[in-house]
């Protein structure tokens, strides 16, 4: 994956990571379908190491995603996975 995207003919898949000090505290992988005349993203993977999991680098990294998809045209970003990191105690989930 070069800068961060690979691109094909149907679609494109993005990858943001969040560091810290040099140090990988999360990242996220998202795919941008291309070829529909309604535009959408969907979330493929989303983690966030559990040392900065209090500190809101989840919501970082899909607001950056829901970001990236509009300026694509999206109108719609959905998530294929369901996983308990992306459960943030007394906020509710991402």
């Amino acid at each position: 994956m070069k800068n961060g995207h690979k691109r094909s003919d149907e679609g494109m898949l993005r990858c943001f990571t969040l560091s810290v000090e040099g140090k990988v505290a999360g990242a996220i992988y998202f795919q941008i379908g291309l070829r529909e005349r309604r535009r959408e993203a969907e979330i493929i993977f989303l983690e966030v190491k559990d040392e900065y999991q209090k500190n809101y680098f989840g919501y970082v990294l899909l607001h950056a995603a829901i970001y990236t998809a509009m300026l694509y045209g999206c109108s719609r970003v959905r998530s294929l996975f369901q996983r308990q990191s992306l459960f943030i105690p007394n906020r509710g989930s991402i």
